[in-house]
């Protein structure tokens, strides 16, 4: 034996204590199977079902599909995904479950707090949310308060905030593009009217990587590395990584080509240039579905040889061919 201090009285307490832990789960076990195949969620203590209530996680850009779940008391007793939810389709990450941190922190901030004393000496008073607005509303009114300056991403300047912001004489608005992609916002928002997508890649057996690393980090997390695993499980789907480093993606691929930090665009372009070029390219789907004709695009793109995409890459100009091709 392992331990052979352990005498009979004791071995028969644990065994006994194993069997009973294996009954009770056992008893259990279709109550939770029925709660975890239907998004719904069970008391450990009450075995009742806890109501659901559907709604959006945003700890993160992705704004997965969640359920959070009430308890007798109304309480939030438990976050889970929603299975309904097309896009996490009833997934979430560690973050997300954490979410019920932000309801039960005992540092929350339940009311407005008004500074009582100087400046630095943490005192605070609980006042109403009516006092609290009017306080607001007088201070902005107070030309001398100064300019009153929102820094925000475009997008989020809407709705309420923006009429807010636009009844204030002193007002700025500031944006910071290079943190929310603005051509690429702009681009989709033109092309099918949403400023996001989720790309199709379960459904592809090809996937091409320009600097991104959805393993690790990204807007879409893990909606969307779950569907680059279903491909290439799936379907068989290749994965190519360009990016400068060595990522926990790219490490992962089926093949990691390094180029040049900033050259994604050119050769991306030189690809397109060869597949237009060897008249590999959808030239219905040009012709009928974009505002460019295919002779248009061919003379747009010979600027964008893989010769001198190699020159400002690094990477050969077969292999820039080879994976056009493919």
């Amino acid at each position: 034996m392992a331990d052979e201090s352990m005498d009979r009285r004791q071995f028969i307490k644990y065994t006994s204590a194993g069997v009973l832990s294996s009954v009770v789960l056992n008893k259990w076990n279709p109550l939770f199977a029925e709660a975890k195949s239907s998004g719904k969620d069970v008391s450990f203590l009450t075995r009742d079902f806890r109501e659901g209530i559907p709604t959006f996680c945003n700890l993160c850009p992705a704004q997965c599909g969640i359920i959070g779940f009430i308890d007798r008391k109304n309480w939030l007793a438990g976050i889970a995904g929603n299975p309904e939810h097309p896009n996490n389709q009833g997934k979430i990450c560690a973050r997300g479950v954490a979410g019920m941190n932000l309801v039960h922190d005992p540092e929350r901030l339940l009311h407005p707090l008004k500074r009582k004393g100087a400046r630095g000496e943490g005192k605070w008073q609980t006042i109403s949310w009516d006092d609290a607005l009017e306080e607001i509303y007088q201070r902005f009114k107070d030309t001398s308060f100064g300019k009153v300056v929102l820094n925000t991403e475009e997008r989020l300047y809407s709705g309420l905030t923006r009429r807010f912001f636009e009844n204030l004489d002193n007002a700025v608005f500031v944006q910071s593009p290079l943190f929310s992609d603005p051509n690429k916002v702009h681009a989709q928002l033109l092309t099918w009217g949403a400023p996001f997508e989720m790309p199709d890649v379960e459904n592809s057996e090809y996937i091409l990587l320009f600097g991104a690393n959805p393993f690790e980090s990204h807007p879409y997390f893990i909606n969307l590395s779950r569907r680059i695993v279903r491909a290439r499980m799936n379907n068989g789907a290749k994965l190519i990584a360009f990016d400068p480093r060595l990522s926990n993606t790219a490490g992962r691929s089926d093949q990691w080509i390094p180029l040049k930090p900033g050259s994604d665009g050119f050769v991306a372009l030189a690809m397109a240039n060869v597949i237009v070029e060897k008249n590999l390219a959808d030239t219905s789907f040009i012709n009928n579905w974009t505002n460019v004709t295919v002779s248009e695009l061919r003379n747009y793109l010979r600027q964008f040889t893989p010769e001198k995409a190699q020159q400002i890459s690094g990477v050969e100009k077969s292999l820039i061919e080879k994976i056009a091709i493919d």
